[in-house]
C-alpha cells in the first residue's frame, strides 16, 4: 500500500525523469525494460515505463507495449458484471491486487495508444473499461477515447 511511503523506486523516478525529457534516445532502454516484466512485476514498474513512453509518444514504441499488453495475466482485468467483480476481488479488502491490475493495463493501453496503436489494439482495451462497472476506470477510459481523433476502423459499440 504505497499510500504510507514513496510509491517509486529509484529506477521508476529515473524511468520517469527520462519520459519527461521526451528524448527519444531512451526509448530503446525503455523497451528493455518493459520487455522484462511481466505479470507478477511491480506495478510501479509498469507505470513508470508506460508512462515514460506516453510522454516520449513514439511510433518506435507500440511493438513493445503490445508485446507486453499480450503477456499473460496482463490482460482482461475489467468488471463488466457484477460476477466477474466478485470473481475478481482480492482475499481480504486490504489486497490491491485487483486495483492494480487495471490500472497496469489501462497505463499500457493508453501509452499504446500515444504510441500509434496500428490496429486499434489499445483502443479496443479502452473501449472495454470504458463499460467497466468501477466508475473511475470507467471515467477515465471515456476521457482518453474522448481525446482520441474518430476511430478509422469500426469500433464496438
Amino acid at each position: 500500500m504505497a499510500g504510507y511511503g514513496s510509491s517509486m523506486s529509484p529506477l521508476d523516478k529515473w524511468i520517469t525523469a527520462a519520459g519527461r525529457t521526451r528524448d527519444s534516445r531512451a526509448v530503446p532502454h525503455l523497451i528493455r525494460l518493459l520487455d522484462q516484466l511481466n505479470s507478477r512485476s511491480e506495478f510501479s514498474h509498469f507505470r513508470a515505463v508506460a508512462g515514460a513512453l506516453e510522454s516520449i509518444a513514439t511510433p518506435a514504441a507500440a511493438a513493445a507495449l503490445q508485446r507486453v499488453l499480450k503477456k499473460p495475466g496482463i490482460r482482461g482485468h475489467m468488471h463488466l458484471t457484477v460476477e466477474e467483480a466478485r470473481r475478481a476481488s482480492g482475499p481480504s479488502s486490504s489486497d490491491e491486487s485487483t486495483r492494480s491490475n487495471s490500472l497496469r493495463e489501462i497505463a499500457l493501453a493508453r501509452a499504446f495508444l500515444k504510441c500509434g496503436d496500428p490496429d486499434g489494439f489499445g483502443r479496443r482495451i479502452l473501449e472495454d473499461y470504458r463499460d467497466d462497472l468501477r466508475g473511475h476506470f470507467s471515467r477515465h477510459a471515456r476521457a482518453v477515447l474522448d481525446s482520441l481523433p474518430p476511430a478509422t476502423s469500426p469500433v464496438r459499440p
